[in-house]
This record gives C-alpha cells, sequence and structure tokens, in this order.
C-alpha cells in the first residue's frame, strides 16, 4: 500500500458504514484493494473490486493505469479484471507498444475479449499486404 492510499484507508476504517464507499475512487481503488487483501480487511477488499468492477468503464482511459498499478502489486485478480475492460483501448495498446510489456496470459485475456473493434486494419497492422479496409470486427 503506498503513502498515497494509507489516508484513504484511514479514512474507510473510520468512517460510518453508509459512506465508506465514497472513499473509493479510481486513483486509490487498486491501492486499498491491495493493502485489504494484505490486512485481511474482506468488506474493503469487496468495496474496492465492486468499484472497479461496477465504476470503471470499459475503455476509460484511467484502465491502462489501474491494470499496471495492479500487474505491480501480483494482483491477478485484478489484473484479470481490468484486462476484461481493457478491450476498448486496444488500439492504443498496440500504438504505444504497451502490450510488449504483458505477459503472455494478460495478453491473451485482452485479446479474447469479446469487444475488441479494429475500425481499420492498417492502424493495427502496417500494410505489408493488403487487407480490406471495411471496418473488421
Amino acid at each position: 500500500m503506498s503513502s498515497q492510499d494509507f489516508p484513504s484507508l484511514m479514512d474507510w476504517i473510520l468512517m460510518e458504514e453508509n459512506q465508506k464507499r465514497g472513499v473509493i475512487d479510481r486513483e486509490n481503488a487498486v491501492g486499498l484493494f491491495s493493502g485489504a487483501t494484505f490486512l485481511g480487511i474482506s468488506q474493503l477488499r469487496d468495496d474496492a473490486y465492486h468499484f472497479i468492477q461496477n465504476h470503471v468503464e470499459e475503455g476509460d482511459p484511467a484502465i491502462l493505469q489501474m491494470y499496471e498499478e495492479a500487474r505491480d502489486r501480483h494482483s491477478s485478480e485484478l489484473v484479470s479484471l481490468l484486462a476484461s475492460k481493457l478491450a476498448g483501448l486496444f488500439p492504443k495498446i498496440y500504438k504505444s507498444r504497451q502490450f510488449l510489456r504483458m505477459s503472455p496470459r494478460e495478453l491473451i485475456l485482452v485479446l479474447s475479449a469479446d469487444n475488441i473493434v479494429i475500425k481499420r486494419w492498417g492502424s493495427v497492422q502496417p500494410s505489408s499486404f493488403p487487407l480490406p479496409q471495411n471496418g473488421i470486427k
């Protein structure tokens, strides 16, 4: 758990039950999940997981940062969840070569998502041979 996430953890612990979920946001969800897992705080762990599952939309640019943070923290459960949400950012991941830092398992998770849309094949595969340019899905 990072020093930036610790105040959020303390806020979550000290708040009334009905206000606890308001502490979790995109910036601290992965850190709180990781800290809660380490400390054995199952309710916070579940709240952070559900926040990511329900409030972080596919294609949200924050997913990539959250994914990398979860991977760096060796949180396989969050890596799987976030990888499935990364499909909307696949063209960006490819263009920035970030897929090169993914493990084969992580890359397979992203590529196996049903909602990867490639609007123009040339944007993913440089034209070494002619391909149809009419919206491959």
